[in-house]
């Protein structure tokens, strides 16, 4: 949900064989939830206000079964680029 340019999430559920891992709820300039799975790639979902309307982009980091994360959420492995970005949902 987007009052100028502040975003917050209002609501999250996590598709099939993900948990939610970590979520910055907002209000801000930017929020996100973390997408964790044991047998697929954890996403990441950022969510931003561009001219009154919540965007969100999708960010897909390899799967690592959770063995890089450390315990604020900081990721220690992989380089973090293969990352697509689709404008998909609202916050």
């Amino acid at each position: 949900m987007c009052d100028g340019d502040q975003v917050w999430l209002v609501s999250w559920s996590p598709n099939t064989g993900y948990r939610v891992d970590d979520v910055v709820r907002g209000p801000g300039a930017e929020v996100s939830v973390w997408f964790e799975s044991d047998s697929f790639d954890d996403v990441e979902v950022v969510v931003r206000c561009e001219a009154g309307q919540a965007v969100a982009t999708d960010l897909v980091e390899p799967d690592d079964h959770g063995g890089d994360r450390d315990e604020d959420g900081g990721d220690h492995g992989g380089d973090g680029e293969d990352r697509s970005g689709s404008n998909s949902g609202s916050g």
